[in-house]
């Protein structure tokens, strides 16, 4: 369009100054033909330096429109520019503090764990100073009710006197040799890990143990049993942190002995200590025996009470009688119920029909049961016709040491 508008404009004064040297020389008698020429030719430059001064000047108008453009286009991403600046600064401000609140978080964390400590640790210096044993450097399973058969068998340490024992106990306690060992639990038919169970144990350097029947009477009278029961309590919780950092979909079960339900003020602080760490609730289940729930409920049922709701569950070990009050069990907060093996099989010989409705009452209550102690294949097939949940025992693993313990 332009082209065409430019050409017309030419064409214009073209024809112009060709008028002048053809019409002038007619008109005005006194002008020759040579002076029409030039006269026509001055037509034509004048014609052409307007052209071009129109020309330019429409270029420069186009040229300055487009340098508009670019400037507000420019200043746009300026705008822009300022705009993501600020976002930078704001998201860098924001990381700093989430990082700032999860160091406070983790130093609120270490802090808790050292105050529990400190607990411990003021526990056993109120007893009297032990002497220098040997060199224990392995755990030994402390559930002081009922131990596992199921837990590895060492070589027996050679007998010892109450003294001897008493020092040895409290020598691996002191020099933080009671080690975290942990025993899975797996779902059934699919025999897929759901959690382990944690337990506590000691060893000696010379790769034999201190059996339970050496060390529970003597530790129980010096106060020695609830210790290493509380010291399993604090590692438990240290696991599970670590597994949730690590998004280990497992969860773990900790045994709560009688020792440690009597032991009401400490009881107290560990209490207020899971609750500082309440985020580990869907991943933590704390066992207590059918005789300790039965016996010493409403003295702890405070404490029990503020865990479950903050989302804590409980599991009911060491069954003995079957006649469960499941309705009780459910309000208590309790989604697990654990049955040896043997005790099983026997009812179910003996008196089928009931073992079938205590699982039909337990499925009704969305309480699952866990069968431990199964040895071999032989009893977990029979074991199965009863439609049991989760399985535990050496078929499916036995304690190992846990790597973060």
């Amino acid at each position: 369009m332009a082209v065409l508008k430019h050409a017309l404009i030419a064409a214009i004064y073209v024809l112009l100054a060709c008028a002048v040297a053809v019409v002038l020389p007619h008109s005005a008698a006194q002008v020759s033909m040579p002076q029409a020429a030039i006269a026509g030719g001055l037509v034509f430059v004048v014609g052409a330096l307007i052209h071009h001064a129109v020309f330019r000047a429409e270029r420069e108008r186009a040229i300055v429109d487009r340098l508009t453009v670019f400037a507000r286009a420019f200043e746009r991403l300026q705008d822009e520019f300022s705009d993501v600046r600020a976002e930078v600064i704001r998201c860098r401000r924001d990381l700093d503090e989430s990082q700032i609140d999860k160091t406070a978080q983790d130093i609120a964390a270490v802090r808790s764990e050292m105050d529990m400590l400190q607990s411990l640790v003021g526990r056993l210096t109120k007893r009297a100073p032990a002497t220098v044993g040997a060199d224990f450097d392995e755990p030994l399973p402390t559930r002081p009710a009922n131990p596992s058969p199921t837990l590895p068998l060492f070589p027996k340490v050679a007998d010892l006197s109450e003294t001897e024992i008493l020092d040895a106990v409290r020598d691996a306690l002191r020099r933080d040799q009671v080690d975290l060992w942990v025993q899975p639990i797996v779902s059934l038919p699919q025999r897929k890990i759901r959690y382990y169970e944690c337990y506590s144990r000691i060893r000696t350097g010379l790769d034999s143990m201190l059996v339970p029947e050496q060390f529970l009477g003597v530790s129980a009278r010096e106060g020695l049993i609830g210790a290493i029961d509380n010291l399993l309590l604090f590692r438990c919780v240290q696991l599970v942190r670590r597994a949730n950092a690590r998004r280990h979909n497992v969860g773990f079960f900790c045994n709560i002995s009688a020792n440690t339900l009597s032991d009401r003020v400490f009881f107290a602080d560990f209490s207020e200590f899971v609750a500082a760490n309440a985020e580990l609730a869907p991943k933590l289940v704390f066992e207590f025996s059918q005789d300790d729930v039965e016996n010493r409920w409403e003295e702890v049922a405070p404490y029990l009470m503020r865990l479950a709701r903050l989302g804590f569950t409980f599991s009911l070990d060491r069954v003995t009688r079957f006649d469960l009050d499941i309705e009780q069990l459910t309000r208590r907060h309790f989604r697990f119920v654990k049955l040896d093996v043997a005790a099983l099989l026997d009812r179910a010989r003996e008196r089928p029909e009931t073992v079938q409705a205590l699982k039909r009452s337990l499925d009704r209550a969305g309480i699952d049961l866990i069968v431990e102690k199964i040895e071999d294949e032989a009893q977990l097939i029979e074991a199965l016709d009863y439609q049991i949940d989760f399985g535990q025992g050496y078929l499916f693993g036995g304690p190992q040491k846990s790597r973060d313990s």
